[in-house]
C-alpha cells in the first residue's frame, strides 16, 4: 500500500525521484508481501507509460530480472514476467531491442 501512494504523487506531480528508491528498497525486502506490493506497482508503472517513456523501462528492467529469480514468491515473479513482457511491446530504440532480445 505504502508503494501505491508513492506512485500516486509521483504521477501526480511527475516526481520520479521518490519512487525509484521505494521501489527499489521494495523489490529487495525479506518480506514477500513486501516485494510483492513493489513489483505490483513497478508492473503498473510499466502498463501506465506504455509508449510515452519506453527509455524509463531501462532502469526498471534490472529489477525485474532480479525478481524472476524470487525463490519465494510466485507472485513477484508473475508481476516481473508480465512487466518484462510489457517493456518489451514498447521497445523504440536499438539499444532497447538488444536489452529486451538479450532477457
Amino acid at each position: 500500500a505504502e508503494y501505491m501512494g508513492i506512485a500516486r504523487r509521483a504521477l501526480a506531480t511527475s516526481q520520479w525521484d521518490e519512487i525509484l528508491p521505494s521501489l527499489h528498497a521494495g523489490t529487495q525486502a525479506a518480506e514477500s508481501a513486501t516485494r510483492e506490493s513493489a513489483f505490483f506497482v513497478l508492473y503498473n508503472l510499466v502498463d501506465f507509460f506504455g509508449e510515452s517513456q519506453p527509455e524509463f523501462f531501462l532502469e526498471l528492467a534490472p529489477l525485474c530480472l532480479v525478481g524472476l529469480c524470487d525463490g519465494e514468491s510466485t507472485l513477484v515473479r508473475l508481476y516481473c514476467a508480465r512487466a518484462i513482457a510489457q517493456m518489451s511491446k514498447f521497445a523504440s530504440t536499438e539499444e532497447q531491442y538488444v536489452f529486451f532480445r538479450g532477457l
